[in-house]
Order: C-alpha cells, then structure tokens, then sequence
C-alpha cells in the first residue's frame, strides 16, 4: 500500500486549488486528493408550480365555499321564492320590504366570490390552454389579485350604467324588478362556477372539458339576463332593437373590454 509522504502531498496541493491549501485534513495520512469520486444521484429540480399545491388558493376556496354554503343557509327561502318568481313571475307582488339584511347584502358576498373563482379560472387557462406561466416558476398571486380587481371594477361600472341608463328611461318598480332578477342570475353564476372551479384545481382531467362546460355557464346566465330584460323593459316587439342597443353598451361593450384588459395584464406578466 503506497502511503503518500509530506512532499507528495504538498506538490499534488500545488495543482489544486487555493481552497485546498486551507484544507484541516491536508496533512493527514488518510488524505487522497488524487482520488477523483464521481457523486451518485441526479441534480435536484425544481417541482413544477400547481395550484392545488398553493395554500394561499387552497385557503381561499374553502373560505369562499364556506360563505357560499352559509349564503344558502341563510336565504334558502328567500332564494326558493326568487326562483319560482324568476321562472314564474306574478303581476302582483310586493317588492319593497321582503328581503333582510344578510338577503340585501348577498349580491356582495356574490361579486366578490366570482371574482375570485373567475381570476383563477382564468389564470388556469391561461395555464393550460396557452401554456403561459410566471416567469421563474413563481405563484401567480399578484396576477390572480389583479385580475381580481378587474372583474370587480367591471361589476362596479356595469352597476352604475345599469343604475343611472334604468333610472332615466324606466319606472321604479321595472327597476326593482329588473334589479331582483339580475341578483338571482348572478346567484346562479356563482353557484355554477363554483364546482367548475374545484373540478379544475383539484381533479386531472383534460382542460378543455371544464373550460367549456364554465363557458356555457356563463352563456347561458347572459342569456336569462337578455330574457328577463327583454320581458321587463321591452315587452312589445318593436322593443327588439333597442333591447340589441341597451345589451350592446351595457353588457357586451364592457365584457369585452374586460377580456382585454385581463389578457393584456397576464401577457404582461407571463411567460
């Protein structure tokens, strides 16, 4: 067995770097510089970022379950009434003073678990029909509240031209009426995208599938909305075309513009 001396330890640490000059074992007999160890395994990589590995994601959809299912707990009669008087209306009912407090303040709780789930369904096509992620591999929050405050400003613009176009050419209790069911589609809405949105975080199907099925959800609300209108503002037939112009500037002109604006901010901040 060949036991390295003083002197050839010292010239094989010539050839190395300075680093092993300062070595605590340099003098030690057991010291083997010249043997080259080859490490075993693969290099580490990063794990591929998912949403239904985010806690912050995770954390919010149980919350927003949760107020969903206490919002039907607390307004099932209420929102059992509004269904039969939305497929079902009657000419003589009274519209002021039926509906309490958690009942008038449900559209709110609404808006603001639809713009949740809808900023996440978005980002999930973003993800997986587009294939566009967050540079680095990083969570898509600040993209997410982003597109949070996009559909919420939506909702608070498409609410003030609603209000003040309503409020210059119809009655008051058209107005009312109008306003109780343009609730109760967004109940609906909300109610459906909700499951859409668990099917896509947390079951591996094919997106493409869920996506569609969010699509149709959302096509059909639009559409109890133009019906509702059209039987409360526009009931004779010569209504039409104005029923396509009030639809034109205060549903499709703003959803559009949303569209846009959400896909020009995830363009912005994607990869």
């Amino acid at each position: 067995m060949h036991i390295p001396t003083k002197e050839s330890v010292d010239s094989a640490a010539c050839t190395l770097p300075c680093y092993w000059n300062q070595g605590r074992f340099l003098q030690d007999r057991m010291l083997h510089a010249e043997v080259n160890v080859q490490p075993y395994g693969y290099c580490a990589e990063r794990v591929t970022y998912t949403m239904n590995g985010d806690d912050v994601i995770n954390t919010t959809i149980i919350v927003c379950c949760l107020v969903i299912m206490m919002l039907i707990r607390k307004t099932r009669r209420y929102l059992s009434a509004e269904t039969h008087d939305f497929f079902l209306p009657t000419l003589q009912k009274n519209l002021q003073g039926t509906a309490t407090a958690i009942e008038r303040i449900m559209p709110l709780f609404l808006i603001i678990i639809l713009g949740i789930t809808g900023s996440i369904l978005f980002y999930y096509y973003r993800q997986s029909i587009l294939d566009t992620r967050m540079p680095g591999n990083n969570p898509p929050h600040l993209l997410i509240l982003a597109c949070t405050g996009c559909i919420y400003a939506y909702f608070l613009i498409r609410h003030v031209m609603y209000t003040f176009v309503n409020w210059v050419f119809f009655d008051k209790i058209y107005r009312q009426q109008w306003y109780k069911a343009s609730s109760y589609v967004l109940y609906l809405e909300t109610l459906a995208l909700m499951p859409v949105t668990l099917i896509c975080l947390y079951l591996d199907l094919t997106p493409v599938y869920p996506l569609a099925v969010a699509a149709i959800m959302l096509i059909l609300a639009k559409i109890l909305v133009i019906i509702k209108t059209y039987q409360i503002f526009f009931p004779k037939f010569y209504g039409i075309l104005h029923l396509l112009s009030y639809l034109c500037a205060l549903e499709a002109i703003p959803i559009l513009a949303l569209w846009g604006i959400m896909n020009g901010i995830a363009d912005a901040m994607t990869v």
